[in-house]
């Protein structure tokens, strides 16, 4: 791989360097044997190199994504890490059955993530919203059975919901159908 990308060339440090003066003189030899001497003198230095090597190398490998141990340091273990591995997961669940509903029209794979999220996290926050958007995905199937399923659970679950509010409106269906020509015609007369 590297003679198909760069060709033959002989083992010397800096090869890809033109000018390779300014990185030799950058380090004085005076510098250059006083940390020879430094590292000669510390008898702990190699056994701190060896240390931090290897760390570096479990470190390496918890952070690439194609090493098991990258994997392995993300499993949750105390109750706090599993507490907001859930929250990930609700807050995932809930955006791709929006985005599923709303922007790819996959509504199979909508209902999939509200049913999920309905059944496994019981304790999701905004509840009401994901009844609201599965009335409109039922709504969207022409299932009137379970859209308005969806709104009786509403009623009975969040009766001050914003969304129970809006679905028990009794101009709702006007409104839905009709709202864009009532409001052209309001701004018309005005």
């Amino acid at each position: 791989l590297f003679e198909r990308k760069w060709g033959k060339r002989e083992n010397q440090d800096d090869w890809q360097r033109a000018n390779k003066t300014v990185v030799n003189t950058a380090i004085s030899d005076d510098a250059m044997a006083e940390m020879t001497d430094k590292l000669q003198n510390d008898s702990i230095a190699p056994a701190e190199e060896t240390a931090d090597e290897s760390k570096e190398i479990s470190d390496s490998l918890a952070s690439d994504p194609h090493k098991r141990e990258y994997y392995l340091a993300q499993i949750p273990f105390t109750p706090e890490q599993l507490e907001e591995s859930n929250e990930v997961i609700k807050d995932g669940l809930f955006h791709s059955g929006i985005i599923f509903k709303d922007k790819l029209d996959n509504l199979a794979l909508s209902e999939k993530a509200f049913r999920r999220l309905i059944n496994d996290y019981p304790d999701f926050e905004p509840m009401d919203e994901v009844y609201y958007h599965l009335f409109l995905l039922y709504s969207r199937k022409d299932d009137a059975q379970r859209a308005q399923q969806n709104i009786e659970n509403l009623k009975s679950r969040y009766p001050d919901s914003r969304w129970t509010a809006i679905l028990t409106d009794p101009y709702f269906e006007e409104n839905a159908r009709f709202g864009e020509h009532i409001e052209d015609s309001l701004y018309a007369a005005t």
